[in-house]
């Protein structure tokens, strides 16, 4: 569930602009997503999430455009393949 921030202490839902490729959690060792890591990936000043994989998922990055919706930016970075 992504929720954002209404600036007058509230939330609302988002959920529908998270990325359709965006890795579902899972149970028992299952492909998913491992671990959400925030963070200002290139340096624009608005967060960014890395996706981290589990199993056949892979980790991903998704930058924020700035506008609520989020960017899968994956291949046009080299995330090695040690992540």
């Amino acid at each position: 569930q992504l929720l954002l921030n209404n600036r007058n202490g509230t939330f609302r839902n988002a959920t529908d602009r998270i990325p359709q490729n965006w890795p579902t959690s899972s149970t028992f060792g299952g492909a998913g997503m491992r671990v959400v890591l925030p963070g200002d990936f290139n340096n624009d000043c608005r967060l960014d999430f890395l996706v981290v994989g589990q199993g056949l998922a892979p980790t991903r990055l998704y930058l924020n455009a700035g506008d609520a919706r989020f960017i899968d930016a994956t291949d046009y970075i080299d995330l090695g393949s040690g992540v």
